[in-house]
């Protein structure tokens, strides 16, 4: 089985493409090198702090709202019941692994967790959504998420050094 050529071929959804896939790498890495433990740069509880977040912005999102964020990312010629089940679906498990992580485990499980979901939602998430939908979140219709994830795997690289 081979992947399907991709369907947004600009220059630009191809840069933002490479930033998911730097971010999914940046962040595999992350779980690669663990946090520092003497004097990081940034301490690593930050990365578990992001992974939080990311889990609880995203997850309560589409838990309340799936449409509406679904939306908001990429156009859709058809939206049913099962796009709103999945929608919950997936927010409700975001929410329990932001409870997880903050409540369940310490720094170090955090980190890990934190850039094993991050390292794996950046290329199945934002990186696919860029090459093969239709984004809209710009003009040209190029999601920024990207961006983010490499934000948040820039946070874990400076809790690795």
């Amino acid at each position: 089985m081979s992947m399907a050529m991709p369907k947004n071929t600009t220059n630009t959804h191809y840069a933002c493409a490479a930033v998911g896939i730097v971010a999914s790498l940046l962040n595999a890495y992350n779980i690669y090198k663990g946090p520092a433990l003497f004097s990081p740069v940034l301490a690593p509880k930050f990365y578990g702090y992001f992974g939080i977040f990311m889990a609880a912005a995203f997850g309560g999102g589409f838990l309340v709202a799936p449409e509406f964020l679904s939306r908001m990312k990429t156009k859709f010629t058809l939206w049913d019941g099962t796009h709103t089940f999945l929608g919950r679906f997936i927010g409700v498990n975001m929410v329990v692994f932001g409870i997880v992580l903050y409540a369940l485990l310490d720094t170090a499980g955090r980190f890990t967790a934190t850039g094993l979901w991050v390292s794996l939602a950046a290329i199945v998430g934002p990186t696919y959504a860029i090459l093969y939908m239709d984004p809209v979140m710009t003009p040209d219709g190029v999601a920024g998420d990207p961006f983010l994830l490499l934000i948040g795997g820039i946070i874990g690289f400076l809790g690795t050094i």
